[in-house]
Order: C-alpha cells, then structure tokens, then sequence
C-alpha cells in the first residue's frame, strides 16, 4: 500500500491547498463575491477559499495515492507555476483597486473642495429677480475650452497693446462616460445657473463689447468680470427664454395671460399648469399652454418683464 505521508506528498498536499486557496480567494476579490458586507467582506472571501482548499486538499490525497512518484513530481512542479500566476494575478488586482481608491478619494477631496468654494444660484429655477436682469447669459465653452479665464473689470484700461491682465480662471474637465466636472474654481464663483451633467452652466451678462463681456460671477454680492466673448456662446432674454422649458408668473394675481399682447386685453379662458415660451415680442411673450398630462390646451400672450424687472420665473429642466 502507497504511504500517503512521504515528503513528497505532504508537499503536493501543501502546494494544492496553497494554491486552490489564493485562486479562490483571488477569483472571489475580482468577481466581488462580498460586496457590500462591509467588516464581513474579508472573512467571507477567506472562507470560500478554506472551504473550496478543503475540498481540494482531499482529492489531492487521493491524485497523490493514484499517480507514480514522476507524475507527482511534475503536477508539484505545476502546481508551484499555478501559484506563481495567481500571486501576479492578485498583485494586478490589488494594484488596480488601489489607484481606483486614489481616483476616488481625489475626485471626492476635488468634489468636496469645490462645493464648499462656493454655491450656484440655482441647478435650473430663476431666483434672482430683485436685482438686474440683465441682458441676457453666457454659456461657455467647456467641451473645446478646457479653462474659462476671468480679466480685470475694465480690459480696455491700459495700453490697447498691452496683455491683459487675468483676475482667475475656471478649469474644467472630463470626467466618466463624458460628462463635464469643474476640477478648479475660484471660492467667490456663484454662476446664475450650473449643472454640468446636463450642460448647464450660464452666467448674467452685464455689458457687451466687441471683444469682451462683463458678467455676473457673484449672484449673491454681485461680484463681475470680463471674459472674451468667442469663450462661449451669449444668450440674450429673448433667445434664453425660448430655450427654457416653462415659465411662470411671480405674481399670478396680478398677471394674466390674455389674447393679445395689451394689458387691457381679455383673459384667456383656457386651463393650464405650465406655459412654454413660444414667440417673444419686447416685453410680451407668446406662450402654448399645458396640462399636467402635457397636452396643449391653449396659447396667450403674458409680459415677462417691465422696467427691466423680471414678471416671471423660469424652469431650464422639467
């Protein structure tokens, strides 16, 4: 009878447990066998590899009792190579779970930065109805310009020759499955509107030159400054306001949507729950009207604004 004990088989017996042990437990850390277990994550992919070691441990008993002494040498031989694999096979993938880890905290530590630098007005509601209104906004180009640069408030001041003097910067960039981020951001910056996953991002524009706009980049303390105007792209009121998804009255007691564009013209007797922008004529806008069901149930026309103030809000999303 075979002596199942010789150095030879408690080698083979070693090296299988070993290696049915580390390929288990490697194949259950990439397949994310414990996900999501928290503190019981490492004990439950250590047992599956005792357990499936275990189980192959017995059967090398058995290989061993039923091979020639040559034939356990080479699978001892093989079996020291299959270690080897799945040792460089568990180094890669720790090696990549650790750099997404570093991805991940410094895009939380970049997140975190720039949300505590400063605070968008608004993602896609007008708020700001107080003060001017502006002339329209300005959306930058942050898909072919990766960086936003912000001039002193007067850039014709100086020399017409001279270089103009930056005040800042806003740097964008790309982030997973081709959505934008802001990497960089000055801690003063509060934009009229930002929401980068669906592309929003506008600020109030306040003068217009041939070069160069000023802009709001403070809504709150009304902070401006200067940006070149081939940086993006500049929506005045009326063209913004087609582009928005609803609009409504501040004050749906005193203003109306009539048949006409004169205040002294009848009311529309349609019902609705939101009015999309349709045409605009100065201060009056032609609307469709909409149930909550999204079915048009009529048209009017409303003033938007008067003495440069704002009568209505408006929703850039549904």
């Amino acid at each position: 009878m075979k002596n199942i004990l010789r150095p030879g088989s408690l080698l083979l017996y070693f090296l299988t447990f070993i290696a049915f042990l580390t390929g288990v437990m490697t194949f259950a850390g990439i397949s994310d066998a414990a996900a999501n277990q928290e503190l019981a994550s490492g004990a439950i992919v250590f047992m599956h590899g005792v357990f499936f070691a275990a189980a192959v441990f017995s059967v090398s008993i058995l290989i061993y009792y039923l091979l020639s002494e040559k034939s356990v040498k080479f699978l001892s031989i093989f079996v020291s190579f299959f270690i080897l694999i799945i040792a460089g096979l568990s180094y890669c993938n720790y090696n990549v779970r650790q750099k997404s880890k570093t991805e991940f905290q410094l895009e939380r530590k970049s997140s975190e930065i720039i949300n505590a630098g400063f605070t968008p007005v608004s993602f896609g509601k007008s708020k700001n109805t107080d003060g001017s209104i502006g002339m329209g906004f300005f959306k930058p180009d942050f898909v072919n310009l990766p960086v936003l640069y912000f001039f002193y408030e007067n850039p014709y001041a100086g020399d017409p020759t001279d270089e103009i003097p930056k005040k800042d910067s806003i740097t964008f960039s790309l982030k997973n499955f081709g959505t934008m981020d802001i990497s960089y951001a000055p801690p003063w910056l509060a934009p009229a509107h930002l929401k980068l996953d669906y592309d929003i991002l506008y600020f109030r524009i306040m003068y217009v030159s041939y070069n160069f706009i000023e802009i709001k980049v403070n809504e709150y303390d009304d902070r401006t400054a200067w940006v070149k105007k081939d940086a993006g792209e500049i929506f005045y009121w009326p063209e913004f306001l087609l582009k928005v998804h609803s609009v409504e009255f501040l004050n749906p007691a005193e203003h109306k949507v009539r048949v006409r564009p004169f205040n002294y013209s009848d009311e529309v007797s349609y019902k609705y729950e939101f009015m999309k922008p349709v045409i605009i004529n100065d201060e009056w806008m032609y609307v469709e009207l909409y149930d909550d069901d999204y079915n048009l149930t009529g048209k009017g026309w409303l003033q938007w604004k008067t003495g440069g103030k704002l009568l209505i809000s408006y929703s850039l999303l549904s």
